[in-house]
C-alpha cells in the first residue's frame, strides 16, 4: 500500500507524495480502503501473505486512518498469518500510532533513519534529528515488532568516516535488518 503523504518533500525522492494536511488525503484513504475491498471482492476473500506500508510516510496517519485501511483490508483480505511492514519517519512515531498499525497486524517497522548525522539529514532534507531514532527503535521493540532501520549513503559532502560512524550507530541499535541504499 502507498500511502502519499509526507511532513516534507526530500529532495532524493522519486515517489509520488503530497503535503501531510493535503486536503485530498481523506478522499485518497477513502479511495484506497474502496479498493482494497474492490479487490478483495473480486478475488473471494483471499489470504494475504505479506503487507508492505511505504510511503510517503505512512507513520503520519492518525491511529483512526490507521484503523480505516486495517477494516478494509480484514474485509477484504484473510490477514493471518501475516508479515506486515511499515515505513516510517522517526519524526512522525509516538506510542498511539505505532499500536494502530500493531492492531492491524505490523509485524515490522521499517525505519527511514537515513543517517545518524546531522550534517546528513540536513544534506538530504530530513525532518528528525539523529537523537530520535533510539526511541523509536525502543517504542517499536516495546510492541514486539521486529525493526529494519534504512540508510543513505553518498550524501552531499559525506566522508567514509561519516559512512562508518551511520553503520556503527546503526549496528548499536542491533536492528533484525539493515538496509543500505546509494543516493
Amino acid at each position: 500500500m502507498h500511502i502519499p503523504f509526507c511532513a516534507a518533500r526530500c529532495p532524493y525522492c522519486d515517489f509520488a507524495t503530497a503535503p501531510a494536511t493535503s486536503r485530498l488525503r481523506a478522499r485518497y484513504l477513502s479511495a484506497l480502503a474502496e479498493e482494497i475491498r474492490r479487490e478483495g471482492a473480486a478475488l473471494d476473500r483471499p489470504r494475504a501473505r505479506t503487507l508492505y506500508v511505504g510511503g510517503g510516510t505512512p507513520s503520519l496517519l492518525d491511529p483512526d486512518e490507521v484503523a480505516g485501511l486495517a477494516a478494509a483490508l480484514r474485509t477484504a483480505f484473510v490477514l493471518r498469518p501475516l508479515e506486515a511492514t511499515v515505513e516510517a519517519n522517526p519524526a512522525t512515531l509516538d506510542r498511539a500510532r505505532l499500536r494502530a498499525w500493531k492492531r492491524l497486524g505490523i509485524t515490522r517497522l521499517s525505519l527511514g533513519a537515513q543517517s545518524f548525522s546531522a550534517r546528513g539529514l540536513r544534506a538530504l532534507g530530513r525532518t528528525h534529528e539523529p537523537e530520535d531514532v533510539a526511541p523509536a527503535v525502543a517504542a517499536a521493540r516495546s510492541l514486539g515488532l521486529a525493526v529494519a532501520i534504512d540508510l543513505i549513503f553518498g550524501w552531499p559532502g559525506q566522508t567514509a568516516e561519516d559512512w562508518a560512524a551511520d553503520l556503527v550507530a546503526a549496528l548499536a541499535l542491533r536492528p533484525d535488518h539493515l538496509s543500505c541504499y546509494p543516493l
